[in-house]
Protein backbone atom coordinates (compact mmCIF):
# COMPACT_ATOMS: atom_id res chain seq x y z
CA UNK A 1 0.00 0.00 0.00
CA UNK A 2 1.41 3.37 -0.98
CA UNK A 3 0.47 6.69 0.63
CA UNK A 4 0.34 9.60 -1.75
CA UNK A 5 0.11 13.32 -1.34
CA UNK A 6 -1.07 15.47 -4.21
CA UNK A 7 -0.42 19.18 -4.34
CA UNK A 8 -2.80 21.20 -6.49
CA UNK A 9 -1.84 24.76 -7.36
CA UNK A 10 -4.73 26.72 -8.83
CA UNK A 11 -2.50 29.65 -9.74
CA UNK A 12 -0.05 27.73 -11.93
CA UNK A 13 -2.62 25.04 -12.76
CA UNK A 14 -0.06 22.41 -11.77
CA UNK A 15 -0.56 19.07 -10.08
CA UNK A 16 2.36 17.44 -8.30
CA UNK A 17 2.28 13.94 -6.87
CA UNK A 18 4.75 12.22 -4.61
CA UNK A 19 4.66 8.89 -2.80
CA UNK A 20 5.65 8.41 0.81
CA UNK A 21 6.79 5.30 2.62
CA UNK A 22 5.98 4.44 6.19
CA UNK A 23 8.66 6.86 7.33
CA UNK A 24 7.09 9.63 5.24
CA UNK A 25 10.25 10.21 3.20
CA UNK A 26 9.29 11.67 -0.16
CA UNK A 27 9.74 9.69 -3.37
CA UNK A 28 9.08 12.02 -6.28
CA UNK A 29 7.30 10.34 -9.18
CA UNK A 30 6.11 13.26 -11.27
CA UNK A 31 8.16 16.29 -12.04
CA UNK A 32 7.31 19.65 -10.54
CA UNK A 33 5.49 21.51 -13.28
CA UNK A 34 6.17 24.99 -11.94
CA UNK A 35 8.67 26.72 -14.17
CA UNK A 36 11.41 28.81 -12.55
CA UNK A 37 10.67 32.47 -13.16
CA UNK A 38 12.44 35.76 -12.81
CA UNK A 39 12.24 37.76 -9.59
CA UNK A 40 8.65 37.50 -8.40
CA UNK A 41 6.77 40.32 -6.68
CA UNK A 42 6.34 40.14 -2.92
CA UNK A 43 3.87 37.41 -2.00
CA UNK A 44 1.92 36.77 1.18
CA UNK A 45 0.93 33.21 2.08
CA UNK A 46 -1.98 32.54 4.42
CA UNK A 47 -2.00 28.92 5.67
CA UNK A 48 -5.21 27.38 6.98
CA UNK A 49 -5.15 23.99 8.73
CA UNK A 50 -7.35 21.98 11.05
CA UNK A 51 -10.52 22.32 8.98
CA UNK A 52 -13.02 19.57 8.25
CA UNK A 53 -13.46 18.09 4.76
CA UNK A 54 -16.79 19.85 4.26
CA UNK A 55 -15.29 23.26 5.11
CA UNK A 56 -12.90 23.48 2.17
CA UNK A 57 -15.39 25.27 -0.07
CA UNK A 58 -16.06 27.85 2.65
CA UNK A 59 -12.34 28.63 2.92
CA UNK A 60 -11.95 29.11 -0.83
CA UNK A 61 -15.06 31.30 -0.95
CA UNK A 62 -13.73 33.55 1.79
CA UNK A 63 -10.29 33.64 0.16
CA UNK A 64 -11.44 34.71 -3.28
CA UNK A 65 -13.85 37.28 -1.86
CA UNK A 66 -10.69 38.95 -0.56
CA UNK A 67 -8.77 38.97 -3.88
CA UNK A 68 -6.86 35.72 -3.42
CA UNK A 69 -4.40 35.27 -6.33
CA UNK A 70 -4.24 31.49 -6.06
CA UNK A 71 -4.29 28.56 -3.70
CA UNK A 72 -2.44 25.32 -3.09
CA UNK A 73 -3.50 22.25 -1.11
CA UNK A 74 -1.82 19.02 -0.12
CA UNK A 75 -4.34 16.21 -0.56
CA UNK A 76 -3.74 12.88 1.22
CA UNK A 77 -4.30 9.96 -1.15
CA UNK A 78 -3.76 6.24 -0.72
CA UNK A 79 -2.79 3.75 -3.43
CA UNK A 80 -3.85 0.22 -2.55
CA UNK A 81 -2.22 -1.49 -5.53
CA UNK A 82 0.16 -0.91 -8.41
CA UNK A 83 -2.73 0.01 -10.70
CA UNK A 84 -2.10 3.66 -9.87
CA UNK A 85 -5.71 4.47 -9.01
CA UNK A 86 -5.30 6.60 -5.92
CA UNK A 87 -8.18 7.42 -3.57
CA UNK A 88 -8.59 10.52 -1.44
CA UNK A 89 -8.31 9.73 2.26
CA UNK A 90 -11.06 11.26 4.39
CA UNK A 91 -10.64 12.69 7.89
CA UNK A 92 -6.91 13.26 7.39
CA UNK A 93 -5.03 16.46 8.33
CA UNK A 94 -5.12 18.91 5.46
CA UNK A 95 -3.74 22.37 4.84
CA UNK A 96 -4.61 25.04 2.29
CA UNK A 97 -2.24 27.82 1.33
CA UNK A 98 -3.74 31.06 0.03
CA UNK A 99 -1.54 33.40 -2.02
CA UNK A 100 -1.93 37.19 -2.04
CA UNK A 101 -0.05 39.79 -4.02
CA UNK A 102 -0.79 42.41 -1.36
CA UNK A 103 -0.83 42.16 2.42
CA UNK A 104 -4.04 40.37 3.44
CA UNK A 105 -6.58 42.56 5.17
CA UNK A 106 -7.38 42.35 8.86
CA UNK A 107 -10.95 41.60 7.83
CA UNK A 108 -9.85 38.42 6.00
CA UNK A 109 -7.68 37.21 8.89
CA UNK A 110 -10.38 37.92 11.46
CA UNK A 111 -12.96 36.03 9.41
CA UNK A 112 -10.69 32.99 9.07
CA UNK A 113 -9.70 33.06 12.74
CA UNK A 114 -13.32 33.32 13.86
CA UNK A 115 -13.55 29.55 13.33
CA UNK A 116 -11.93 28.46 16.56
CA UNK A 117 -10.73 25.08 15.29
CA UNK A 118 -8.93 26.54 12.26
CA UNK A 119 -5.22 27.22 12.61
CA UNK A 120 -4.34 30.33 10.59
CA UNK A 121 -0.82 31.61 9.90
CA UNK A 122 0.52 34.33 7.61
CA UNK A 123 3.99 34.51 6.09
CA UNK A 124 5.68 36.94 3.76
CA UNK A 125 7.66 35.35 0.93
CA UNK A 126 10.89 37.20 0.18
CA UNK A 127 11.32 37.82 -3.57
CA UNK A 128 14.10 35.80 -5.21
CA UNK A 129 15.50 35.36 -8.67
CA UNK A 130 14.44 31.71 -8.88
CA UNK A 131 15.93 31.29 -12.35
CA UNK A 132 19.36 31.95 -10.84
CA UNK A 133 18.69 30.23 -7.52
CA UNK A 134 17.90 26.77 -8.90
CA UNK A 135 20.93 26.85 -11.20
CA UNK A 136 23.32 27.23 -8.26
CA UNK A 137 23.01 23.60 -7.21
CA UNK A 138 23.15 22.08 -10.68
CA UNK A 139 26.68 21.28 -11.88
CA UNK A 140 28.36 19.14 -14.52
CA UNK A 141 28.81 15.46 -13.66
CA UNK A 142 29.64 12.13 -15.28
CA UNK A 143 26.48 10.21 -16.14
CA UNK A 144 28.06 6.96 -17.30
CA UNK A 145 31.10 5.68 -19.19
CA UNK A 146 32.84 9.02 -19.62
CA UNK A 147 29.71 10.74 -20.92
CA UNK A 148 29.01 13.90 -18.97
CA UNK A 149 25.85 15.91 -18.31
CA UNK A 150 26.63 19.61 -18.61
CA UNK A 151 24.08 22.37 -17.95
CA UNK A 152 23.60 24.48 -21.05
CA UNK A 153 24.86 27.59 -19.25
CA UNK A 154 28.18 25.96 -18.23
CA UNK A 155 31.28 24.89 -20.13
CA UNK A 156 32.32 21.23 -20.11
CA UNK A 157 35.57 20.32 -18.35
CA UNK A 158 38.50 20.31 -20.82
CA UNK A 159 39.25 16.61 -20.41
CA UNK A 160 35.67 15.52 -21.19
CA UNK A 161 35.19 14.16 -24.71
CA UNK A 162 31.49 13.25 -24.74
CA UNK A 163 28.93 15.73 -23.47
CA UNK A 164 25.16 15.95 -23.21
CA UNK A 165 24.14 19.58 -22.79
CA UNK A 166 20.88 19.87 -20.85
CA UNK A 167 18.52 22.75 -20.22
CA UNK A 168 15.74 21.03 -18.28
CA UNK A 169 13.17 23.81 -18.37
CA UNK A 170 9.95 22.25 -17.03
CA UNK A 171 10.75 18.69 -18.14
CA UNK A 172 11.89 15.76 -15.98
CA UNK A 173 15.35 14.34 -16.51
CA UNK A 174 18.46 16.27 -15.52
CA UNK A 175 20.34 13.03 -14.99
CA UNK A 176 20.61 13.47 -11.24
CA UNK A 177 17.73 11.22 -10.19
CA UNK A 178 18.57 7.63 -9.26
CA UNK A 179 16.14 6.19 -11.82
CA UNK A 180 17.75 8.14 -14.67
CA UNK A 181 21.20 6.99 -13.57
CA UNK A 182 20.00 3.40 -13.33
CA UNK A 183 18.61 3.42 -16.86
CA UNK A 184 21.74 5.14 -18.16
CA UNK A 185 23.92 2.38 -16.66
CA UNK A 186 21.70 -0.37 -18.07
CA UNK A 187 21.75 1.25 -21.51
CA UNK A 188 25.54 1.55 -21.34
CA UNK A 189 25.95 -2.10 -20.32
CA UNK A 190 23.71 -3.20 -23.18
CA UNK A 191 25.11 -1.02 -25.95
CA UNK A 192 28.78 -1.47 -25.02
CA UNK A 193 28.18 -5.22 -25.34
CA UNK A 194 28.82 -6.01 -21.70
CA UNK A 195 25.42 -7.69 -21.77
CA UNK A 196 24.60 -7.89 -25.47
CA UNK A 197 27.17 -9.54 -27.76
CA UNK A 198 25.23 -8.54 -30.86
CA UNK A 199 25.42 -5.39 -32.94
CA UNK A 200 24.13 -2.09 -31.60
CA UNK A 201 20.47 -1.70 -32.65
CA UNK A 202 19.93 0.78 -35.47
CA UNK A 203 16.76 2.22 -33.91
CA UNK A 204 15.40 2.66 -30.41
CA UNK A 205 12.65 4.49 -28.53
CA UNK A 206 12.57 6.34 -25.21
CA UNK A 207 9.04 6.31 -23.77
CA UNK A 208 8.40 9.21 -21.39
CA UNK A 209 11.49 11.00 -22.65
CA UNK A 210 11.33 14.19 -20.58
CA UNK A 211 14.38 16.32 -21.42
CA UNK A 212 15.66 13.66 -23.83
CA UNK A 213 18.77 12.85 -21.80
CA UNK A 214 18.39 9.08 -22.28
CA UNK A 215 17.59 9.46 -25.97
CA UNK A 216 20.77 11.50 -26.45
CA UNK A 217 22.77 8.96 -24.45
CA UNK A 218 21.67 6.27 -26.91
CA UNK A 219 22.78 8.46 -29.80
CA UNK A 220 26.19 8.89 -28.15
CA UNK A 221 26.45 5.11 -27.83
CA UNK A 222 25.87 4.48 -31.52
CA UNK A 223 22.12 4.07 -32.09
CA UNK A 224 21.43 5.60 -35.51
CA UNK A 225 17.78 6.58 -35.04
CA UNK A 226 16.21 7.42 -31.69
CA UNK A 227 12.54 8.17 -31.18
CA UNK A 228 11.59 10.15 -28.05
CA UNK A 229 7.95 10.03 -27.00
CA UNK A 230 6.26 11.97 -24.21
CA UNK A 231 2.61 12.75 -23.44
CA UNK A 232 3.53 16.27 -22.27
CA UNK A 233 3.90 18.87 -25.06
CA UNK A 234 6.33 20.85 -22.89
CA UNK A 235 8.63 17.83 -22.64
CA UNK A 236 8.52 17.42 -26.40
CA UNK A 237 9.51 21.06 -26.83
CA UNK A 238 12.36 20.81 -24.29
CA UNK A 239 13.62 17.56 -25.80
CA UNK A 240 13.75 19.12 -29.27
CA UNK A 241 15.62 22.15 -27.95
CA UNK A 242 18.15 19.98 -26.11
CA UNK A 243 18.70 17.87 -29.23
CA UNK A 244 19.39 21.05 -31.18
CA UNK A 245 21.83 22.29 -28.49
CA UNK A 246 23.69 18.99 -28.81
CA UNK A 247 23.53 18.96 -32.62
CA UNK A 248 21.75 15.61 -32.54
CA UNK A 249 18.87 14.28 -34.60
CA UNK A 250 16.25 13.02 -32.15
CA UNK A 251 12.73 12.32 -33.43
CA UNK A 252 10.78 13.84 -30.53
CA UNK A 253 7.01 13.34 -30.76
CA UNK A 254 3.93 13.77 -28.63
CA UNK A 255 2.48 10.44 -27.53
CA UNK A 256 3.28 7.13 -25.88
CA UNK A 257 4.21 3.63 -26.94
CA UNK A 258 0.93 3.23 -28.84
CA UNK A 259 2.26 5.75 -31.37
CA UNK A 260 5.06 3.40 -32.48
CA UNK A 261 4.27 2.17 -35.99
CA UNK A 262 6.63 -0.79 -35.79
CA UNK A 263 8.32 -3.11 -33.33
CA UNK A 264 11.83 -2.09 -32.32
CA UNK A 265 14.98 -3.87 -31.13
CA UNK A 266 15.32 -1.56 -28.10
CA UNK A 267 12.73 0.31 -26.03
CA UNK A 268 13.49 2.29 -22.86
CA UNK A 269 10.98 3.60 -20.30
CA UNK A 270 11.65 5.38 -17.01
CA UNK A 271 8.10 5.68 -15.67
CA UNK A 272 6.21 4.85 -12.46
CA UNK A 273 6.03 1.09 -11.85
CA UNK A 274 2.22 0.97 -11.83
CA UNK A 275 2.11 2.59 -15.25
CA UNK A 276 4.75 0.18 -16.55
CA UNK A 277 2.63 -2.77 -15.46
CA UNK A 278 -0.40 -1.37 -17.28
CA UNK A 279 1.72 -0.91 -20.41
CA UNK A 280 3.11 -4.46 -20.41
CA UNK A 281 0.84 -5.69 -23.25
CA UNK A 282 1.92 -2.76 -25.45
CA UNK A 283 5.58 -3.37 -24.69
CA UNK A 284 5.08 -6.96 -25.80
CA UNK A 285 3.77 -5.71 -29.15
CA UNK A 286 6.42 -3.03 -29.69
CA UNK A 287 9.63 -4.92 -28.83
CA UNK A 288 10.96 -7.27 -31.48
CA UNK A 289 11.57 -10.91 -30.55
CA UNK A 290 15.16 -11.02 -29.35
CA UNK A 291 15.00 -7.28 -28.67
CA UNK A 292 15.49 -5.53 -25.34
CA UNK A 293 13.30 -3.55 -22.96
CA UNK A 294 14.91 -1.40 -20.25
CA UNK A 295 12.66 -0.21 -17.42
CA UNK A 296 13.04 1.91 -14.30
CA UNK A 297 10.92 4.01 -11.97
CA UNK A 298 10.38 0.79 -10.01
CA UNK A 299 10.46 0.77 -6.23
CA UNK A 300 12.48 -2.12 -4.81
CA UNK A 301 9.45 -3.27 -2.85
CA UNK A 302 7.58 -3.77 -6.14
CA UNK A 303 10.31 -5.37 -8.24
CA UNK A 304 9.01 -8.93 -7.91
CA UNK A 305 5.56 -7.82 -9.07
CA UNK A 306 7.03 -6.04 -12.08
CA UNK A 307 9.32 -8.98 -12.88
CA UNK A 308 6.41 -11.43 -12.73
CA UNK A 309 4.17 -9.30 -14.98
CA UNK A 310 6.81 -8.89 -17.68
CA UNK A 311 7.93 -12.50 -17.57
CA UNK A 312 4.27 -13.44 -18.09
CA UNK A 313 4.22 -10.99 -21.02
CA UNK A 314 6.93 -12.73 -23.01
CA UNK A 315 10.11 -11.24 -21.54
CA UNK A 316 13.11 -12.72 -19.73
CA UNK A 317 15.03 -10.73 -17.11
CA UNK A 318 18.68 -10.32 -18.18
CA UNK A 319 20.03 -7.65 -15.87
CA UNK A 320 18.97 -5.44 -12.96
CA UNK A 321 20.51 -2.59 -11.01
CA UNK A 322 19.54 -1.14 -7.64
CA UNK A 323 20.23 2.37 -6.32
CA UNK A 324 18.83 3.30 -2.90
CA UNK A 325 15.10 2.45 -3.08
CA UNK A 326 14.91 2.13 -6.87
CA UNK A 327 15.55 -0.72 -9.27
CA UNK A 328 15.96 -0.89 -13.04
CA UNK A 329 15.57 -3.99 -15.19
CA UNK A 330 16.72 -5.10 -18.63
CA UNK A 331 14.43 -7.66 -20.27
CA UNK A 332 14.92 -9.61 -23.48
CA UNK A 333 11.87 -10.42 -25.61
CA UNK A 334 11.65 -14.19 -25.88
CA UNK A 335 11.93 -15.54 -29.43
CA UNK A 336 8.64 -16.99 -30.65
Amino acid sequence: MRNLRMSIDSHSKSVNVCAMDSNSSNKNFLRNTIEPTQIAPKTYVVSVAGFHDDEEELITTIAFEHQCAGMSEDLPFIQESLEWEAKLQSNQPRKIQLFYEHEPSAELLNELRSRNHWCVEINEVVPKDWLSEWKKGYNSFELVGGIWIVPSWLTAPKEVQKVIKIDPGMAFGTGTHETTQIVASLIFDLLTKKLNPREIPSVSADIGSGTGVLAMLMKHLGVSKVLALDIDPECVRVCRENAEINNMQIDSQLGSIEQLNESLPLVVANIVDGILIKMAPEFNKKVLPGGFLILSGILCENREDVKRVFENSGFQLKNQLIKTEWVGMTFEKILA
